[in-house]
């Protein structure tokens, strides 16, 4: 469960600012836990690497763009 509540800071943090520049240490301070307990854990709880999820995101919201545009 804390694990959780940290990973979804981060994926919120992820959310908001996925049109900036993010590094996965910066995510990782955002959720307080080292890169390597990070990577492990977005892994195990959302499927994808953190890099697979970010460029996922940003594709679904270009998607969603190129749709409404």
């Amino acid at each position: 469960a804390r694990y959780r509540i940290a990973l979804q800071d981060a994926m919120d943090y992820i959310e908001l600012h996925y049109t900036e520049p993010i590094s996965r240490e910066e995510v990782c301070k955002i959720a307080l836990m080292s890169v390597s307990s990070f990577s492990y854990v977005f892994k195990q709880i959302t499927g994808q690497t953190f890099m697979e999820y970010l460029h996922l995101l940003r594709i679904r919201c270009a998607q969603k763009l190129l749709r409404e545009t």
